[in-house]
């Protein structure tokens, strides 16, 4: 079995879906970070950007100003760091302080950020998506999302490629809550094992999500439960990385999914 790393979310932002405000002020943040690093996070994602539907624009300083404190104080402490940002500002400000990847909603769709992962070498997480900010007014994928947004990983990997990244730098993310319907979300899931074909490492980032409520009626605050069964389906689906915001529960479901396999 594929070895699954957990990747903590980190909201640095005053109006994220699940967290927002929580840990905008620097010392909470990385106070933050560290109770997830202690529980079982590899990774630590850090975003100063909501992309929820609705969310309104950031500027480039003022995310930059989120997030580049928290970074550093992170690597001071020898912590895998990425960045949840579509700005090459923010981008390459993070970078110069070590942050070891970049996680854009918009997968590298600037060139710009596409030069920018070529020239530091780091990894890069690739999402799926239609729309950023989700725009629920536009869905523009059918019965057949999961070989859609393959096709549209499948382009932007080329894109990549075609800017000097090489392929085993990238990690592709189907992008749940991105504007797909809460049944093709769960197709996604389902058939994740899929994306491997394009020959990078799967991320799944379903932690928390709204689509959990529309498919099954559960308030936001009953999501853990659907999270972990989502996210155990993805490790069963060869999903080399989770982000999460329930780092100590993950954590475990992995370690525990793995002991019962190693068995078979």
């Amino acid at each position: 079995m594929q070895e699954t790393k957990v990747v903590g979310v980190l909201n640095v932002t005053p109006n994220s879906f699940y967290d927002g405000g929580e840990h905008n002020e620097e010392s909470k943040a990385v106070e933050k970070a560290m109770e997830m690093i202690k529980h079982g996070a590899d990774i630590i994602d850090v975003g100063g950007e909501s992309t929820k539907p609705g969310a309104d624009p950031v500027t480039p300083e003022e995310e930059e100003d989120r997030v580049l404190p928290v970074v550093k104080k992170l690597k001071n402490q020898g912590i895998t760091v990425s960045v949840d940002t579509r700005k090459p500002h923010v981008a390459e400000a993070c970078l110069k302080e070590g942050a070891d990847i970049l996680n854009d909603v918009t997968a590298l769709e600037k060139k710009k950020m596409r030069d920018l992962v070529a020239q530091h070498e780091c990894r890069a997480i690739l999402m799926d998506s239609d729309s950023v900010p989700v725009d629920r007014s536009s869905f523009t994928y059918t019965d057949e999302v999961v070989s859609e947004a393959r096709k549209n990983l499948k382009g932007r990997i080329k894109a990549a490629e075609e800017a000097g990244i090489d392929r085993e730098k990238l990690i592709v993310d189907p992008g749940i809550g991105f504007g797909k319907t809460p049944e093709q979300d769960a197709r996604l899931i389902a058939n994740l094992d899929s994306f491997q074909e394009l020959g990078c490492d799967v991320m799944l980032g379903c932690s928390r999500k709204s689509f959990f409520s529309e498919l099954k009626d559960y308030p936001q605050d009953k999501r853990l439960i659907p999270s972990l069964a989502a996210n155990q389906i993805g490790v069963m689906r060869g999903a080399e990385y989770l982000r999460v915001h329930d780092v100590e529960e993950t954590a475990r479901m992995v370690k525990t999914l793995k002991a019962i396999e190693s068995e078979r």
